[in-house]
């Protein structure tokens, strides 16, 4: 199944607008909409929580109702890329603060937020780079997909849906991950109930 080794285009070719939706659509489900509305306000340090809220002035809000959610922020260090993903959203943090910007994907020279339009035109160009590693029906979308698939593979689908902000196990399952018949016996070979059954003698 999908690991972050496709991806590595993005970390080590895209700009920082870029680089911060992709920590935040990889490693925290979001959608790339939520990403791209992402506001200083909505981070809360002494829970290590994101708050996926509405917010009316920037005319933008959560796709349902399920959407609505607090996601813990993640504290695992990726080494494959060398990134501690908690302090870079920290510094990123930081340095919107300083550029008095209300967004977490800004653009550096001037701390404009970057569209989830933007967004997706930007993946285009990077996946035409020489030696891009992304396949031509990439989007953005496939980081979230990663994260719900990778949720499946570690047992915790349930979770994860929830985490993502879907509505039903259901969506979770049907949209984002099913299992073969070998990886269902697999996982049957780990459900186990010790029960010890009264001799007959």
């Amino acid at each position: 199944r999908s690991t972050l080794f496709p991806y590595t285009t993005l970390f080590r070719s895209g700009s920082w607008p870029i680089l911060i939706a992709c920590v935040l659509m990889l490693w925290h489900s979001m959608r790339p909409g939520e990403a791209c509305n992402i506001e200083l306000s909505d981070f809360n340090w002494d829970t290590l929580s994101i708050r996926i809220q509405d917010k009316p002035h920037l005319n933008w809000k959560p796709k349902n109702l399920s959407s609505y959610r607090d996601i813990p922020i993640n504290t695992d260090t990726n080494e494959e890329i060398g990134l501690d993903i908690k302090n870079y959203l920290l510094e990123r943090y930081k340095h919107a603060k300083e550029l008095q910007t209300p967004f977490i994907c800004f653009y550096e020279d001037d701390g404009r937020q970057l569209t989830e339009g933007v967004l997706a035109l930007m993946i285009v160009k990077l996946k035409k780079k020489p030696g891009s590693r992304l396949s031509d029906k990439f989007t953005a979308h496939k980081l979230r997909r990663a994260f719900i698939t990778k949720g499946g593979d570690e047992g915790e689908l349930l979770k994860t849906g929830i985490i993502a902000g879907h509505s039903s196990i259901k969506t979770t399952q049907d949209d984002y991950y099913s299992m073969t018949m070998s990886e269902e016996k697999k996982a049957m070979k780990k459900i186990s109930f010790p029960v010890r059954f009264k001799s007959s003698k």
